[in-house]
């Protein structure tokens, strides 16, 4: 049982709250909604309805381009068009190419001439180069290098 000072929420409304605002709570719902073992309340329906609308909104099934990559998951990025191609100039797209572009023969990255070059192939060039090399930093506050002249490979997208 419980003290005669113990807080009451019932009675601490009552004393201070008019008659005609007090409402009743009761366990059971309300007379005026039918609910049965197996029927949903009306808000999880919509909801369901909602949500149905929304995971279904354009109307079409994506289907992957290539079947035997993995299937994107929640936080994966899902391209609905088909991307332009940024091998060739497109200046109304402000797509500048890779016609000219340095790259690496070596990499199997995107930095690399297979990849960079879309498969059209690159040019190979050795050219001389003047650099500073050798630096070395004396105290305080000079660095002092030598001029090297150094042979360079570069690549370049045809």
């Amino acid at each position: 049982a419980a003290s005669p000072n113990a807080f009451s929420a019932d009675r601490m409304l009552n004393d201070h709250t008019p008659d005609h605002i007090l409402k009743t709570y009761s366990s059971k719902p309300p007379s005026n909604t039918i609910n049965s073992s197996n029927s949903l309340p009306r808000s999880l329906v919509r909801n369901r309805v909602r949500q149905r609308k929304k995971n279904n909104r354009y109307n079409f099934q994506l289907k992957p381009q290539n079947p035997e990559h993995k299937a994107p998951g929640p936080k994966d990025i899902v391209y609905l068009e088909q991307s332009p191609s940024f091998c060739e100039k497109n200046l109304r797209l402000g797509i500048q190419g890779t016609h000219g572009r340095q790259c690496n023969d070596t990499s199997i990255g995107v930095d690399g001439c297979d990849l960079m070059c879309c498969g059209r192939g690159y040019r190979t060039q050795v050219i001389d180069v003047i650099e500073r090399c050798a630096c070395t930093f004396h105290w305080c506050c000079e660095v002092k290098c030598k001029t090297c002249r150094m042979k360079k490979t570069i690549h370049t997208c045809l």
